[in-house]
């Protein structure tokens, strides 16, 4: 009796991609005061203040009253938001907030509040630059008050699919008259997502994993007759 062993194995290479779980800051449940720095949120870090909705004016006037946005979005979950640094009392005429996250992240957006206009001499202008790990920038996307117009609409900022985003810079200043202090910023609703394995390219430094599965199948076939064996 002659003993054969056949083995067959397959060997699957899987590589894995970036995983996405979304994330939004709307800066309720933090127990944050107005006026008070925001400072860490999770993944976050903000150089900027908190503001509230309703009276004592802090950030801006909006049409609905002192820090109240038009549409229901805005502070949708409670009625903080973030704002510059001394937000609208600031004696600053460009008024900025810089976010760093602490793992690059993409699909960016949120929402910014009151970017306005009053008249030829009146008139404001937003700016939100996105940066890489080493401070470079990625893209910029401006907002430019409509004459008239713009007082406490809420209009939505997106980066889209833009990967790589460590840092973010919100600048708000009066292209009208540079020399106005009296304007303020709300942002709200900051939602991005991050990638749960960092994805790489597929030349070998790129795999995020790499699954190794195989499937083995042995034929034990006995063979009484010596003649019969291949």
């Amino acid at each position: 009796m002659k003993l054969r062993t056949e083995v067959s194995v397959i060997v699957l290479a899987v590589t894995t991609s970036a995983l996405a779980s979304p994330t939004i800051i709307d800066f309720e449940g933090q127990g944050l005061a107005e006026a008070q720095p925001v400072g860490s949120i999770g993944l976050a870090m903000f150089d900027g203040d908190a503001a509230q909705q309703g009276a004592p004016t802090f950030a801006f006037v909006g049409p609905g009253g002192p820090d109240t946005g038009t549409l229901p979005q805005f502070s949708s979950s409670g009625n903080t938001f973030l704002t510059n640094a001394g937000g609208g009392l600031s004696s600053t005429t460009i008024k900025t907030i810089r976010v760093d996250f602490a793992q690059p992240v993409h699909h960016l957006s949120f929402l910014v509040c009151d970017i306005d206009a009053g008249g030829t001499d009146n008139i404001e202008q937003f700016t939100a630059e996105a940066f890489d790990g080493s401070n470079t920038s990625l893209a910029v996307i401006q907002h430019t008050a409509p004459l008239g117009g713009g007082n406490g609409v809420v209009t939505k900022i997106d980066f889209g699919a833009l990967p790589g985003i460590r840092a973010l810079t919100l600048t708000l200043e009066n292209i009208g008259d540079p020399d106005i202090t009296a304007l303020g910023m709300g942002i709200d609703n900051i939602q991005f997502e991050i990638s749960a394995i960092p994805a790489m390219s597929p030349s070998g430094v790129g795999f995020t994993a790499l699954l190794l599965i195989a499937l083995g199948t042995v034929l034990l076939r006995r063979r009484g007759n010596m003649d019969a064996v291949r």
